[in-house]
């Protein structure tokens, strides 16, 4: 904007290549593109700007293209009785990548069934009473014809 002199641009004075956008978006030519973002966090908005205007001349409101989880990466697929095993896991969103985003953290988010146990990211299973071997009748007295004791 030239103030009386009207909207126009003049050879060194050209809005389009002036403008500059900020991240998360990218600017390319005359173009403004927001880069398909893993997750379904609502990217941060991106702002228009030109040195030759004082302020933020405008801002591009971005909004979420509702990525889906489709799958999870890095699950454990054994536990032995007794052991522990680490989870690590993220989320797939399909051809968006793989990744946690800032509320779908897939290591906090998983749960894990009887008998095993989940604590931070540690699964665990004890060792079950019934394969615990206790010997037989363990406290059998032996007559011996010289025991007196307070059996």
């Amino acid at each position: 904007m030239w103030g009386a002199e009207g909207t126009c641009n003049d050879t060194d004075d050209i809005c389009t290549t002036d403008l500059a956008v900020s991240a998360p978006c990218t600017k390319a030519g005359s173009t403004a593109s927001l880069a398909n973002i893993c997750g379904n966090d609502n990217p941060a908005d991106c702002t228009l700007d030109t040195a030759k205007v004082a302020g933020v001349d405008g801002t591009l409101v971005t909004t979420d293209d509702a990525d889906a989880i489709t799958d999870t990466t890095a699950l454990p697929a054994a536990l032995v009785e007794g052991n522990n095993v680490s989870i690590a896991c993220q989320y797939v969103w399909g051809a968006e990548g793989t990744c946690n985003d800032a509320d779908n953290v897939c290591t906090t988010d998983l749960a894990v069934s009887a008998p095993c146990t989940k604590s931070g990211s540690t699964a665990s299973l004890a060792i079950s009473a019934a394969t615990i071997i206790r010997p037989t009748a363990p406290w059998i007295r032996l007559k011996w014809p010289a025991w007196t004791g307070p059996w």
